[in-house]
């Protein structure tokens, strides 16, 4: 991710003729997405194919988020089910063997049990699985922002860059 607002400096900065051409050739060695733009721009793309190929790249890490945030909320909507089975599974335990009423230290396991499955199952859809939930999401806002910012430095980097000192540069 710091990638991509590092990329956005790169391309300001040549924007703000901080950077030369070649010294922009040299910050693409590490980092990937200045070197994609640049290959796509090296190879005749105009501006909305430089947009196509960080909207690429947007698109892929936006799935990865996606696809972890869905984990998420799949283990919170899980947890409390485990909870209530644990819980069944406990008064199970403690209602097994009815003629065995004085024996308490067996119903106090099922109930332990009981309690147990159910408390742990909330704590954890409630303290951790849905925060991360909500983190992530929150990533992907960022992420979206990031890449918003991107994609008008880009354009502004097209719009500026000389595209026959460019070709004789790379």
């Amino acid at each position: 991710k710091n990638g991509i607002k590092e990329s956005q400096d790169i391309f300001d900065s040549y924007f703000e003729d901080k950077l030369t051409s070649l010294e922009l050739n040299q910050k693409s060695e590490d980092n990937q997405i200045v070197k994609n733009i640049l290959k796509i721009l090296k190879h005749g793309g105009i501006e909305e194919d430089l947009i196509l190929g960080i909207q690429k790249i947007y698109a892929n890490m936006d799935n990865s988020y996606s696809k972890l945030k869905n984990d998420y909320e799949y283990l919170a909507t899980i947890m409390p089910i485990i909870g209530m089975i644990g819980t069944i599974a406990g008064l199970l335990m403690m209602f097994a063997e009815p003629a065995q009423a004085e024996d308490f230290e067996k119903k106090f396991a099922g109930l332990s049990l009981a309690l147990a499955t159910t408390l742990y199952s909330s704590l954890l859809t409630i303290l951790w699985f849905k925060p991360c939930a909500r983190s992530v999401e929150k990533w992907q806002l960022d992420l979206q922002n990031e890449f918003e910012n991107l994609e008008i430095s880009i354009r502004k980097f097209y719009h500026k860059v000389n595209i026959i000192e460019f070709h004789d540069t790379y």
